[in-house]
């Protein structure tokens, strides 16, 4: 009999520990996901011809925020990983994707990153890195960006910072909110310098062929010399009878495009 009374406080154990168990896998909350993806109800920029090309390369975070969890700034120089608040993708990869759309739909413009094109084709090489990315649920959103926007072929440059800070409400909802304006306005910043750059390139290309015309057009039109004689034996003779040398005509090939002028950056802090 000893040996049955023994084994029943070990077979209740059993029955409570599975119990908590079950309980604690009900009570477990469900992960929750949240994108930066903008919202696109507004009709897209109409597509020039050619179309604006784009290259919005991989973008740089701070490996503290650098995962799919959410990661929440307590203000006391803590933080805390939050494992059901998770990013639909690592938060690098959220923030170029939404850049990425940002600038298609907004400017008409084709992301041709890792395409292959033209290598005469001018497009818009864009580099962020991102150097502030705080969360404070319930407080406030910080974000703050480097970035650069190159012209290529050619390598005018625009660099910026972008800083922003907003307050928030209303939980996760209001700080993933806050977060894609931040990241919507980023992409305003960016577009805008591309649309400059873009500006001035086209005007300097407009304006050079006018200030070069003639000069293009005496080199590729010399005198008619008489069917006799090529025209470049009657300019021999005449130089051996008279003692002088005949220079070359100047050639339009050798005409280049002055340095572009790159415009000012944004008012990008607020």
């Amino acid at each position: 009999m000893k040996p049955l009374h023994a084994a029943a406080p070990s077979a209740a154990l059993s029955a409570i520990l599975s119990a908590a168990l079950l309980a604690g896998c009900a009570s477990s909350p469900d992960s929750k996901f949240y994108t930066l993806q903008p919202d696109v109800a507004t009709p897209a920029a109409p597509r020039r011809a050619p179309p604006l090309l784009v290259e919005v390369l991989p973008v740089k975070v701070p490996q503290q925020v650098q995962r799919p969890q959410m990661v929440l700034a307590d203000g006391e120089g803590r933080v805390k990983i939050d494992e059901y608040h998770r990013w639909s993708a690592s938060l690098d990869d959220e923030v170029g994707q939404a850049l990425s759309t940002a600038l298609s739909h907004d400017l008409g413009a084709l992301d041709v990153y890792r395409t292959p094109t033209a290598d005469s084709a001018p497009r818009y090489r864009v580099s962020v890195s991102v150097q502030r990315f705080d969360s404070a649920p319930d407080k406030r959103v910080a974000f703050t960006a480097v970035w650069s926007v190159r012209r290529q072929p050619g390598d005018a440059t625009l660099t910026c910072q972008t800083a922003l800070e907003r307050p928030v409400a209303n939980g996760f909802t209001g700080l993933v909110e806050g977060h894609r304006q931040a990241v919507a306005e980023l992409a305003g910043e960016i577009g805008s310098g591309i649309l400059a750059l873009d500006a001035v390139a086209r005007a300097r290309e407009q304006a050079v062929p006018a200030a070069v015309g003639p000069v293009a057009v005496a080199a590729t039109a010399p005198a008619i010399a008489p069917a006799t004689a090529p025209a470049s034996s009657t300019a021999a003779a005449r130089s051996a009878a008279s003692g002088t040398s005949v220079a070359a005509p100047a050639s339009s090939a050798a005409t280049t495009l002055p340095p572009l002028r790159v415009p000012p950056c944004p008012d990008a802090t607020r």
